[in-house]
């Protein structure tokens, strides 16, 4: 990346105009909006959402078209994503009956009908400790609403069966295309198979989509949860090829799914020919600022409200600024734009809106180059939360996403 001048010297070129000129060039200034989502970021690179890179699509190595090449998929198959000592670790039916469930206290949520709409997954409920066989018998049901306080969820449709106390289940968003068991394999060629009365779904057969495998239940308890991408066999509707090695078992629980949303977005910009992405100065103007009401593991802990001001960057390219553009004493504000309050927060919030900055800056700033985003502490610290977000394949986890929203003039 070059390195991006962010002192106050205007780069516009003076042309002469005369006075009649000059009245039939004014035009009204002409503001455009930069909203930018830590969702949407790459957390492979930037695990922390306080402070990360934005790829641009309009970069030559970037094909806005075509971002699936350049980054894994995230799949909103099991909400449940619980491991003990780096092995899965599924949930299991607390109480309950067939129309409601109590949910395993190791993984609930504290905000209101938060699972409504989701899939029960109920994993052959008639046994405590399913085998890889066994773990291909499962039933459906949506749950109808969520009980936050009880943590138990009421399903639209009772469960066929009781469910036995500590049998399996899984919180999913949608289901998948096929369960099934390995019935042989050769090398990376697998032969999958639906047992009588059990599985779910069917293998697809479009050969233009892509594909993956997600192992459910494994003899190797280490290979749980794995995902592999397949290439669908046309002359064996039963067989498919795993394109990476996984050394899976006879037997072993399966899944395909399709894929999901990506893992990163680049920054777009809406069509306006070259102008609309021209470097130059930019006026920019902190409008909004949502933060999560989370613990934090750096400066003295709390939350962020016990905190009387964080600071903001925010700037293209991913060398450091050559010039400071707050002036401060503060040693630790090199490439700080905003210094943002904190307002006092009462009361129990999931995230903390900060839009009373009323500041502005102008700087040097190129839209055609990456935006680097980051959020400090008053000591230069970078912002980090108590609780990790998600890792692909897993969806972020939407109570740690950091949300701005910037006004930009063209100078």
């Amino acid at each position: 990346m070059s390195s991006i001048n962010t002192g106050y010297q205007s780069q516009m070129i003076s042309t002469g105009y005369g006075n009649s000129d000059k009245l039939n060039k004014t035009t009204l200034p002409v503001y455009k909006y930069l909203d930018i989502d830590s969702t949407y970021r790459s957390r492979i690179d930037y695990p922390d959402p306080n402070s990360f890179v934005v790829r641009n699509s309009n970069s030559s190595n970037v094909s806005s078209n075509n971002l699936v090449a350049y980054n894994l998929p995230v799949y909103s198959f099991p909400m449940s994503q619980l491991y003990v000592a780096g092995l899965f670790s599924p949930l299991k039916f607390q109480s309950g009956g067939t129309d409601n469930l109590t949910l395993d206290t190791r993984e609930t949520s504290t905000v209101p009908n938060f699972y409504a709409g989701y899939f029960i997954e109920s994993i052959d409920s008639l046994i405590t400790t399913p085998t890889p066989t066994s773990y291909s018998t499962v039933q459906y049901t949506t749950i109808a609403s969520y009980n936050n306080t009880s943590k138990q969820a009421a399903f639209t449709s009772p469960l066929g069966t009781n469910a036995v106390i500590n049998s399996n289940y899984i919180i999913r968003k949608n289901k998948p295309l096929f369960i099934g068991n390995v019935s042989a394999i050769v090398g990376n060629l697998v032969t999958l198979t639906k047992p009588a009365g059990a599985g779910y779904g069917f293998i697809p057969n479009d050969f233009n989509s892509v594909y993956y495998l997600r192992v459910r239940k494994s003899a190797t308890s280490s290979l749980d949860n794995r995902i592999v991408q397949i290439t669908l066999s046309s002359a064996n509707p039963n067989q498919l090829t795993l394109n990476s090695n996984l050394s899976l078992s006879v037997n072993d629980s399966i899944e395909i799914i399709g894929p999901g949303q990506n893992i990163i977005t680049s920054l777009r910009y809406a069509s306006g020919g070259s102008q609309s992405i021209q470097g130059g100065d930019y006026e920019l103007e902190l409008l909004w600022l949502s933060v999560p009401n989370q613990i934090l593991d750096v400066g003295y802990g709390g939350s962020l409200d016990r905190y009387p001001y964080i600071y903001c960057s925010l700037y293209t390219g991913i060398t450091n600024t050559t010039q400071q553009v707050l002036y401060s004493n503060n040693p630790y504000t090199s490439k700080v734009i905003f210094k943002v309050p904190v307002n006092e927060y009462f009361g129990d919030t999931s995230f903390i809106t900060l839009k009373d900055s009323k500041a502005k800056q102008t700087i040097y700033f190129d839209p055609s180059q990456d935006l680097f985003f980051e959020l400090t502490l008053p000591d230069g610290t970078v912002i980090s939360f108590n609780e990790f977000d998600n890792m692909p394949p897993y969806p972020p986890n939407p109570f740690l996403q950091i949300n701005i929203l910037v006004s930009m003039r063209k100078l």
